[in-house]
C-alpha cells in the first residue's frame, strides 16, 4: 500500500471511529502533525513523501460524502467511548 493510501485511511479511521466532541480537537492536532510532517520531508526534498502527508487529507475531502457515509454507519454501531477506542489505536500503531 503507498503512503497516500496509508495517510488517506488512517485519517478516516479518525473520523469515523472518534465522537464529534473528540473530533474537534482531534483533527486540528492530527491536521497540524500533518502538515509539520510535509514541511520537514519537504525541507529533506523528500517531496513525495511531503505530498503523501497532506494527501490523505485531500483524499478524505474528495470523498467526503463517503466519509460522512462510513461515520454515521460506524457511530451508530459503537459500544465503547473513546477513551477506549483511543487506546486501541495507540496500541495497534505502528507510529
Amino acid at each position: 500500500m503507498d503512503e497516500r493510501r496509508r495517510n488517506r485511511n488512517r485519517i478516516r479511521v479518525l473520523i469515523t471511529s472518534y465522537s464529534g466532541l473528540t473530533l474537534v480537537w482531534v483533527l486540528p492536532v492530527a491536521f497540524l502533525l500533518s502538515l509539520v510532517e510535509a514541511v520537514a520531508l519537504a525541507t529533506t526534498r523528500q517531496w513525495g513523501r511531503a505530498r503523501a502527508a497532506l494527501g490523505g487529507w485531500s483524499a478524505n475531502l474528495r470523498d467526503l460524502r463517503s466519509v460522512v457515509r462510513s461515520r454515521r454507519e460506524t457511530q451508530a454501531l459503537r459500544t465503547v467511548g473513546d477513551d477506549d477506542v483511543r487506546d486501541l489505536m495507540v496500541r495497534g500503531s505502528a507510529q
